[in-house]
C-alpha cells in the first residue's frame, strides 16, 4: 500500500506577493559535489533547486524507442509490490552515453545467489543492459523510497536505505491471557464475540520510537486498541485485510511489558479473529558506490549493523539532496524524528531534530525533500514536515545555527503534513500539503522565507483529493502538481504564478508522482511527463498502457491534452519520470524499469 494525496481550489491571499522572474532560476552552482560530466539528472527532479524542467527535447510524439527492462531480483516473473519506489537519478557522459541509477527492493535476500536485498541498477539506456549492485542484505523485501545522489565528478552514488527487523512477534497466542468475557483462545487463535481483550508479556531487546504494528486481525464489527502498559499504541476500525498501523509516540524502553488487545462491537453473528501481532523496526544506513559505472565499490557511510543503535533508527524516505558546500541531505520519518547533513568530503555528520506539539513531541520527514536556496547572501537548505512546518536552516551549522521556522497557516482547509519536496523557481519556492480534505499548493518568496512565522499563500489543488506530489514550474511560467483520492482517482492540476487555478490537465488514476516538464519554444506547448500509482493488469481485458503519460497544454487553455503514453505493460508507479539526453525512465512496482527515446 502507498501513501496518497488530495486538492480543491482557492486563489492567492494578498499578504504574500508571488513575484516570478521571466526567466526561471536554472540549477544553483555548485562546486563541492561537481557537475556532470556532459549532462546530467543527478538527483530528485533534475538538480538542486528540485524543479523538474527538462532542457533537452524528450520524446513530445509517440517515442521512436520504448523498452522495459527487467531488474534482478529474487522474485522472476513475479509482481513485486514493493520494487522500485524511486525514481531514476541519470548521467551523460563525455562520448553520449547516458546510464540510469535506480534504487530498488530486490526482494528477500538469498544468500545462496546474492539475489535480493536492497540494490542499485546501474542501466545503459541505449542497449538497455543492466549491472545490478547489491547495497545491503540486510534491506531483504523492504521498501526502499529515497531517491539518491549521484555525483558525476566522481563517479559516486550516495543512497540512504532502509532495513526492517522483528522487534517482537507473537508468541502462541494460547499462551496470553483472556478477558473474563467476550473472548475465547483455542490453539493460536482468540475470537472474539463481544468486548473483550487478550494480554501477554513482550520483551523488548533494545528501546524503540517507532514500530510497524501489522495483525491478521479478521473482522468486519468493530473496533480494537492495541496498547502496551496501558498506552495505547493502534486503534482503529476492523477489517477483513487486517490491520497495517504505525507508532510514533515517545520511545518505548527495553525491557519487559505488558501488550494487551481490546476489542469492542463485535459479535457472535460477527466475530472477530487475531492469532499474530508483530513490532517491526526500521533501521537507515547510508552507502556511497565509487566507481558506480565501471567497477562499483559499496561502502557503509553512516549506520549501525546491529540494528540497536538508536541513533539509526526509522525509515529514510525524502530524497537527497544537496548544496554548494559538499553536503547532502535527508530526513528520518519515526526512528531519530531528525532531518541530517553529511559532508561528503570530511565525511562528518549532524541532525536537526524539532520539538512540536505533535503527540511524539517531535516532527517526521516522508518525501519531503530540502531545496538549497539563498537568502540575502546566506545558504540555506528549506525542507517541510508532517507537522505542516517549513524549516529553513542554514548550511553552515546546519544542527545549532540559527534558521527560521514557518507554520502553514489556511483559513479554510487543515494544511496537513507537507509531504512534497521544495521547489525553488525563480524568486519563490512552491511545494504541497496533504489538507485534511484538499491538497493544498503553497508558494513563499525566497526574501521572506527569514521575515514570517506564518503564511496564509496557497491554493487548493483539487477537491476532495489530496496531495503528496511535488510541483514543477515550467520555463512558460505555469505550475503542474498532481493529486490523487486513495487507490481510486487522480489528477494533475495547471495554475499560473498567482496559484490560481486554471485548468484539469488530466484526469483518472492517482497521481502521487511528481510531474516533470519541457517547453516547446516553437508552439509555446508545455509537455508534462507523469506517472499513475495504478494497476489495471487485472481488468478485463487488461490494459497495459495506463502508467506512464505525457500531455501537452497550451497557457491559457481549457485543458491538457494526451500526446501518448506507453504500450508497455505494467503496475503501480509511485514515483515519476526522470529525463536527460532525450531519454525519459521510470520505473515500477514489478521491478521493470521503462525507457523512452
Amino acid at each position: 500500500m502507498k501513501t496518497l494525496l488530495q486538492g480543491r481550489n482557492k486563489f492567492l491571499s494578498a499578504i504574500l506577493a508571488l513575484v516570478m522572474a521571466a526567466t526561471l532560476l536554472g540549477a544553483t552552482a555548485f562546486t563541492g559535489l561537481g557537475s556532470a560530466a556532459f549532462a546530467a539528472w543527478p538527483s530528485f527532479q533534475d538538480d538542486n533547486t528540485n524543479n523538474g524542467v527538462i532542457t533537452v527535447q524528450p520524446p513530445i510524439t509517440t517515442p521512436a524507442t520504448q523498452a522495459s527492462v527487467g531488474l534482478l531480483t529474487n522474485n522472476p516473473g513475479s509482481v513485486v509490490y514493493s520494487g522500485i519506489d524511486t525514481t531514476s537519478v541519470l548521467n551523460t557522459s563525455s562520448s553520449g552515453v547516458t546510464t540510469a541509477y535506480t534504487l530498488y527492493n530486490g526482494g528477500v535476500y538469498d544468500a545462496a545467489t546474492g539475489l535480493g536485498g536492497a540494490r542499485v541498477a546501474v542501466t545503459n539506456l541505449s542497449t538497455g543492459s543492466v549491472n545490478s549492485v547489491l547495497l545491503d542484505a540486510q534491506a531483504s523485501n523492504d521498501n526502499q523510497l529515497s531517491v539518491p545522489y549521484y555525483n558525476a565528478a566522481n563517479d559516486t552514488l550516495y543512497a540512504a536505505i532502509q532495513w526492517s527487523s522483528d522487534a517482537w512477534v507473537t508468541p502462541a497466542i494460547s499462551g496470553w491471557t483472556p478477558s473474563a468475557t467476550g473472548v475465547t483462545i483455542s490453539g493460536s487463535t482468540a475470537t472474539f464475540t463481544g468486548n473483550g481483550s487478550i494480554s501477554a508479556s513482550v520483551t523488548l531487546t533494545n528501546p524503540v520510537n517507532y514500530l510497524y504494528l501489522p495483525t491478521n486481525f479478521n473482522g468486519t464489527t468493530g473496533t480494537y486498541t492495541i496498547a502496551i502498559d496501558g498506552t495505547t499504541l493502534a486503534s482503529g476500525s476492523l477489517s477483513e485485510y487486517g490491520t497495517y498501523d504505525e507508532y510514533t509516540g515517545p520511545e518505548i524502553a527495553a525491557g519487559t511489558h505488558t501488550l494487551t488487545i481490546t476489542v469492542t462491537g463485535a459479535t457472535s453473528a460477527a466475530p472477530a479473529t487475531v492469532s499474530q501481532v508483530t513490532f517491526t523496526r526500521y533501521d537507515w544506513r547510508l552507502y556511497s558506490v565509487s566507481a558506480v559505472t565501471t567497477a562499483p565499490v559499496v561502502k557503509l557511510l553512516v549506520g549501525d549493523s546491529t540494528g540497536s543503535n538508536p541513533l539509526y533508527e526509522g525509515q529514510p524516505n525524502t530524497p537527497i539532496s544537496y548544496d554548494s558546500a559538499g553536503n547532502i541531505y535527508w530526513g528520518i520519518y519515526g526512528g531519530t524524528h531528525s532531518y541530517y547533513q553529511y559532508n561528503v568530503t570530511n565525511a562528518t555528520l549532524v541532525s536537526f531534530k524539532p520539538t512540536t506539539s505533535l503527540a511524539s513531541g517531535y516532527d517526521d520527514f516522508y518525501y519531503a525533500g530540502a531545496a538549497d536556496v539563498t537568502v540575502s547572501g546566506t545558504e540555506y537548505v528549506v525542507f517541510g514536515s508532517d507537522s505542516g512546518t517549513v524549516y529553513v536552516r542554514p548550511v553552515i551549522n546546519f544542527d545549532t545555527g540559527t534558521g527560521n521556522t514557518i507554520t502553514l497557516v489556511d483559513s479554510v482547509n487543515v494544511p496537513g503534513e507537507i509531504r512534497s519536496t521544495v521547489v525553488l523557481a525563480g524568486a519563490n519556492v512552491y511545494f504541497t500539503s496533504k489538507g485534511a480534505t484538499d491538497g493544498l499548493l503553497w508558494g513563499i518568496a525566497v526574501t521572506d522565507l527569514l521575515r514570517i512565522s506564518t503564511t496564509s499563500n496557497d491554493a487548493v489543488v483539487k477537491a476532495s483529493e489530496t496531495s503528496t506530489s511535488t510541483p514543477v514550474v515550467s520555463e512558460s511560467g505555469y505550475i503542474y502538481v498532481g493529486a490523487n483520492q486513495l487507490f481510486s482517482s487522480g489528477s494533475v492540476q495547471a495554475f499560473d504564478l498567482t496559484l490560481a487555478n486554471l485548468a484539469p490537465v488530466y484526469s483518472g488514476d492517482p497521481v502521487q508522482a511528481s510531474p516533470i516538464v519541457y517547453t516547446d519554444e516553437a508552439t509555446g506547448d508545455d509537455y508534462i511527463y507523469f506517472t499513475t500509482n495504478a494497476d489495471h493488469s487485472q481488468d478485463t481485458p487488461p490494459v497495459t498502457n495506463h502508467n506512464g503519460y505525457c500531455y501537452s497544454y497550451l497557457p491559457g487553455a481549457a485543458t491538457g491534452t494526451l500526446v501518448w503514453n506507453p504500450s508497455l505493460g505494467g503496475t503501480y508507479a509511485l514515483q515519476g519520470f526522470a529525463a536527460d539526453n532525450g531519454y525519459l525512465v521510470y520505473g515500477d512496482d514489478g521491478n521493470n524499469l521503462y525507457i523512452f527515446h
